[in-house]
């Protein structure tokens, strides 16, 4: 699956210089660069790279699988306060944002 990028990042990085290579045109920046420097939504992030902020809920992957997991600095601890050790755990990611409801679409 493709790495999602911030549209409000790439637009701002469309904007600018790019001081990544030199095969950009006239001083715009070229669209390998940006992509390469967006933060990637996304992508799964080791663990030994680094952590998420304490007591965020994170999609998280290990020697047992993928659940939603948060990190509490020392352990992971799951919705049923499960305790999972920091070697269980490999990798994480941010969830993604919940879809927008609009007040036709509740019923």
């Amino acid at each position: 699956m493709a790495d999602l990028i911030d549209r409000d990042a790439l637009l701002k990085d469309l904007r600018s210089e790019c001081p990544e290579c030199d095969t950009c045109i006239s001083g715009e920046a070229c669209i390998d660069c940006i992509v390469n420097r967006q933060p990637a939504v996304n992508r799964w992030i080791l663990c030994n790279e680094r952590l998420p902020e304490r007591y965020i809920y994170v999609l998280c992957a290990g020697r047992d699988g993928i659940g939603i997991l948060r990190y509490t600095g020392g352990t992971w601890l799951d919705e049923n306060a499960i305790a999972y050790t920091t070697n269980e755990i490999t990798h994480w990611m941010p969830l993604p944002e919940p879809p927008e409801v609009k007040q036709d679409d509740k019923r």
